[in-house]
């Protein structure tokens, strides 16, 4: 009984430590990231305007420090998804869920250059998925602030849209790519009604 309590009181003191730590990384992460310290990799992605003409756009993405073969992956994804439950509102809500699907296309621009199109591919379809969290947490609001993320994520879904088409062709599952772009093509589309409505 005495080894029961022991251990209960051991997972217990862990688990605090570890919530402890998520929420001092999340004040630090989110703090460097209004500072632009954690966008260090550019990626630059010709885009084509409404009227035709092509431009380069930059787009600054984080570095990524451990991929989906790392061993320990699935620690920093519960650290991913309770740094986005620990925001403090809405907005920072947004922010840090904008600030993850950054980090999941990164991880998928890294995994497709190693050669792990499978990979790279599921980590694009997670950025794309938490872009359009992003997007549905600000609602139907339209003030200033809510205008403002809406404008970086009508940003980001152009740019993953790019990308995850870099990624298509030889060595790709086509169904799994085809998937992806539906879900970009829907996701623009619910877009546009919101901005026409």
């Amino acid at each position: 009984m005495r080894k029961i309590y022991t251990l209960v009181v051991l997972v217990l003191g862990i688990v605090i430590i570890f919530v402890s730590f998520v929420r001092a990384s999340l004040e630090i992460n989110t703090q460097e990231d209004n500072e632009g310290k954690l966008r260090g990799d550019i990626l630059e992605v010709e885009i084509e305007k409404s009227n035709g003409e092509r431009i380069i756009e930059v787009y600054r993405i984080p570095q990524v420090r451990m991929l989906s073969t790392n061993i320990f992956y699935s620690i920093k994804e519960i650290r991913d998804y309770l740094w986005l439950q620990f925001s403090r509102d809405k907005f920072e809500k947004v922010k840090m869920a904008m600030f993850l699907a950054d980090k999941k296309l990164a991880e998928s621009v890294v995994l497709n250059n190693k050669g792990q199109k499978a990979k790279a591919l599921k980590s694009g379809e997670k950025a794309v998925d938490k872009l359009e969290y992003a997007w549905t947490m600000l609602g139907g609001e339209r003030d200033n602030r809510s205008i403002d993320l809406r404008n970086k994520v009508r940003r980001a879904v152009i740019i993953y849209d790019q990308v995850i088409r870099k990624m298509g062709g030889k060595g790709v599952d086509k169904n799994k790519y085809e998937e992806i772009e539906n879900k970009i093509k829907t996701f623009k589309e619910k877009e546009e009604k919101f901005n026409l409505g």
